[in-house]
């Protein structure tokens, strides 16, 4: 009777992969001939990593990893590396009309000690071309596991990007200090332009109105700091302004003994 069993699911894998796949162990055969009838429920992908920049420019193309920890059939025999991969497909599949390129990770490393599998773009290092004409944030980042030219049903890594991180099509390039960076129509084309101001920056170009930009916290501090050629004459005289102007100084000290910023009267 097992005898029998085993003929049975060995003609259905035959069947479903037909040709797409070399010889394979037994335990392959048996293990995902009965996944495709929805026998095994657990997934063989477990403790996975995303890697990808958290910003990819528009047009340009998208670089991924994804790392987890094989938990399917024996992968002994090197040669089964070949035909495992990840295939992209995020929940909102309206997403893929925005992307163009290579969608599939093959197997780049795999480690028979601690059983961690990483998997890269075959060719190089690239996944996919970023969309032009849709920006913003996306998520739900999800990769079906594939064997073969076989997609498995419910093999999947799922990439909580509340939980880890969004891909973000933008110009942007995370930092708050240098400004903001945005992808502008010039003519009949696209281009990515800085800010001309960073947020700290005084559109007057008063250099004693600078203020100081705090990156850690994206905000700029509350009081002048001043410029190159905003010097301070460290007088507390009620008469700074006019010992500022003898020595040559645009800023000092006014009569409360606060940092006053500003061009010396005459």
């Amino acid at each position: 009777m097992k005898f029998l069993i085993i003929i049975t699911n060995f003609l259905i894998f035959k069947l479903i992969f037909a040709q797409n796949l070399p010889p394979l162990p037994e335990e392959w055969e048996l293990a995902i001939g009965d996944y495709i009838q929805g026998i095994k429920k657990e997934s063989w992908l477990s403790n996975y990593k995303f890697l990808a920049k958290p910003r990819v420019y528009p047009g340009k193309n998208w670089k991924v990893r994804v790392e987890a920890t094989w938990n399917g059939p024996s992968l002994l025999d090197p040669a089964l590396l070949n035909y495992l991969s990840l295939v992209f497909d995020p929940i909102d599949k309206n997403v893929l009309q925005f992307w163009s390129g290579k969608q599939i990770l093959n197997v780049k490393e795999y480690n028979h000690t601690t059983k961690r599998i990483i998997f890269t773009p075959k060719f190089s290092t690239i996944l996919m071309k970023a969309s032009t004409s849709r920006l913003g944030v996306y998520n739900g980042m999800q990769f079906l596991l594939k064997v073969g030219d076989e997609v498995l049903p419910g093999m999947n890594v799922l990439v909580n990007t509340r939980v880890s991180r969004d891909v973000e099509v933008t110009c942007s390039d995370g930092i708050y200090c240098n400004g903001d960076e945005r992808y502008v129509k010039i003519g009949k084309a696209f281009k990515c332009m800085k800010a001309k101001f960073g947020p700290c920056d005084d559109p007057d170009g008063d250099p004693c109105k600078s203020y100081e930009c705090i990156e850690s916290e994206r905000e700029c501090k509350s009081y002048p700091k001043g410029g190159s050629s905003c010097r301070s004459c460290n007088s507390t005289n009620d008469n700074s302004a006019e010992l500022c102007k003898q020595q040559n100084y645009e800023c000092g000290w006014n009569s409360d003994k606060t940092l006053y910023c500003g061009v010396c009267s005459v």
